[in-house]
C-alpha cells in the first residue's frame, strides 16, 4: 500500500488499514513525500492483535495533529502458484 493517509491525534493511535501487513515495512514520511520519519523516534509501530497500530513519540518530529503518509507491504496467504511466461524477440537492422 502506498501513501495511505493517517493524521495523528494524541492519545489515539493510527490504524493501518489491511491485514497481514509486513510490520518491518512501514515506512512513514511527511505529506511532502520527501521527509521521512524515524521508526522509535519519530514513530511507534504497535501490533494489536491482527491490527498493525503507529503511535506518535511526543519527543520525535511528528506534531500532534499532523498527516504523514504511510507505506507497506502485504503479506499474501494462500496456495499460490507460479507460472513463468517467457516472451523472446530479436530485431536486426543493417545500415550501409
Amino acid at each position: 500500500m502506498l501513501d495511505d493517509a493517517h493524521t495523528f491525534r494524541d492519545p489515539e493511535r493510527a490504524e493501518l488499514s489491511g491485514e497481514n501487513i509486513v510490520i518491518g515495512s512501514v515506512v512513514v514520511t511527511a505529506e511532502d513525500g520527501f521527509t521521512h520519519y524515524v521508526p522509535g523516534r519519530d514513530y511507534v509501530v504497535r501490533c494489536v492483535g491482527r491490527k498493525i497500530e503507529l503511535e506518535r513519540v511526543p519527543t520525535g518530529n511528528i506534531v500532534d495533529g499532523q498527516t504523514v503518509l504511510v507505506d507497506f507491504v502485504l503479506r499474501l496467504l494462500g496456495n499460490l502458484k507460479r507460472e513463468t511466461v517467457a516472451h523472446n524477440f530479436a530485431i536486426r537492422q543493417e545500415f550501409k
